[in-house]
Parts: structure tokens; sequence; C-alpha cells
């Protein structure tokens, strides 16, 4: 590889899709507590996640028919977005979903992976559940991957 692009720096944007985008807004806005920063009423809700990623919010039927600006894109499906949260949060996170109405479809303990240091209480967790869409968000607490 020649020049200094060597790989990307981070995942800058991550789409899911739903056709209900209000529902869709309150969910990510209100249970997850995501930041809103666009909408497009028909087409789309822009969250912020962080300085810089972006969880993006399309519905389908309408991304699939074009713009002007970007290709078509869409899926059907279910699709999966994993959100970290701080250490020492997942029972608040527990709370807060509940408190919201959102059903905890499953939890997991992870095992720990190879390269992955084990500290007393630095095992990694998770939370499931679906979105208005259906999509799986996952809540993990620690470090799944190898660095």
């Amino acid at each position: 590889m020649n020049g200094s692009a060597s790989h990307p720096t981070g995942i800058y944007e991550t789409i899911l899709y739903g056709e209900d985008l209000p529902a869709m807004e309150r969910f990510y806005r209100d249970v997850v507590g995501l930041w809103l920063v666009s909408g497009v009423e028909e087409r789309s809700r822009g969250f912020r996640v962080s300085p810089t990623q972006m969880l993006l919010i399309f519905r389908a039927s309408e991304t699939l028919k074009g713009h002007p600006m970007v290709p078509t894109h869409g899926t059907t499906g279910e699709g999966h977005v994993a959100f970290a949260i701080e250490r020492g949060t997942y029972d608040a996170w527990k709370e807060r979903l509940a408190l919201a109405g959102a059903t905890i479809e499953k939890e997991v303990e992870w095992p720990v992976q190879a390269g992955v240091p084990e500290t007393v209480g630095e095992r990694a967790r998770s939370i499931y559940v679906r979105d208005p869409a259906r999509n799986s968000v996952e809540l993990v607490e620690g470090d799944l991957w190898p660095r």
C-alpha cells in the first residue's frame, strides 16, 4: 500500500433501518439516551453517539428510491448495533430499560477472549433489547475483543 492511507481510524456512521421513524426516534433518544442532531421527516434521523460517531436511522422504503447526493441503500430484516456502556453502570441500565418498558431479550456474561487480560471485575457482559423495528440493540460493559 502506498501513501499514508493504511486503514480507517474508526466507524463514523452506523445505519439501522425502520419504517416508524417517530418510534425509532423516541427509542434512541429517550431509552438509549442519544442526542438527536438531524431529522428529515419521512427519510431519516441522526443521533450523535460520541464526538466521532453517528447512528443514522433510515426508512428503507425512502432510501431505496434514491437521492441526488448519495447512492441508494436499504435493507430488510433485523440489524444489530452494540453500544459501549461505562463500567459500573450495568445494573442502572437494566433499571433504565425496565422503566422505559423495554424488554430485556437476553443477558450474556462473556468468557475472556484470547489476548484480553482477565482482571477481577473486568469480564464483559451484555444486555440485549429490541428497538421498535426489531433491530437487536446490545449494551456492552467491558471489553469483548482483543486490542
